[in-house]
């Protein structure tokens, strides 16, 4: 699969996704989600953090 190959599969999925509504679904035990993140190829953020109770978690995000 090429690189142009991979481009547009990613596009067709983002275009496949676009209209679906997001609907989030409680577990017992875990906090509300927040709101989602829109479809990127490049994603702007690359730290997530999160504050649940006295405990902060951070998440460094690496692509290649």
């Amino acid at each position: 699969m090429t690189e142009n190959d991979k481009a547009l599969e990613a596009q067709r999925i983002a275009e496949q996704y676009n209209g679906i509504d997001y609907r989030s679904f409680e577990y017992e035990g875990l906090p509300p989600a927040g709101e989602p993140s829109p479809l990127l190829r490049i994603p702007e953020q690359t730290t997530l953090t999160k504050k649940i109770g006295n405990t902060e978690y951070t998440l460094n995000v690496h692509f290649r």
